[in-house]
């Protein structure tokens, strides 16, 4: 007998459940807000070039250091090499106010996460960041100066 009570509260419960949440309006079908826009920077427009450095610590022994001749920023965005060589990395991404870059870079077959920093140092404007690609087991350290 106790079990049936049991029972019974349980299923009232479900349906005074069930009946509370049909008395909910519905929810509006309304586009969500967009998310605010990255702030990005016009300061560290331009032409910037330097090299890919391999970290030896953290890659294999195929790996290599490679000449980044074409990085351009432009309106705070990074725009990518597209008559670049294959075999050259092609970057894209954004720089932010603070001049916090993040984006990707482009080396023969793979795309991978690049992270880095643009800011002046005395006279002269300076990217630095790093690069790891998992799939060929290289990490480089890029070290890019405005032109």
């Amino acid at each position: 007998m106790a079990f049936l009570r049991k029972c019974m509260a349980l299923v009232a419960a479900v349906a005074l459940c069930a009946s509370a949440n049909a008395a909910q309006p519905a929810k509006s079908k309304a586009k969500p807000k967009a998310k605010p826009a990255i702030p990005r920077t016009y300061e560290y427009d331009g032409r910037y070039s330097g090299v890919m450095k391999v970290t030896r610590e953290l890659s294999g022994p195929n790996c290599r250091d490679i000449p980044v001749e074409n990085f351009v920023i432009n309106g705070g965005t990074i725009v990518p090499d597209s008559g670049a060589a294959s075999l050259k990395p092609v970057f894209d991404g954004v720089v932010t106010d603070a001049g916090f870059i993040s984006g990707h870079v482009r080396i023969a077959e793979s795309t991978v996460a690049f992270e880095g920093r643009a800011e002046p140092m005395g006279m002269v404007k300076v990217i630095s960041g790093g690069v790891l690609d998992d799939a060929s087991k290289c990490s480089w350290i890029v070290n890019l100066t405005i032109e």
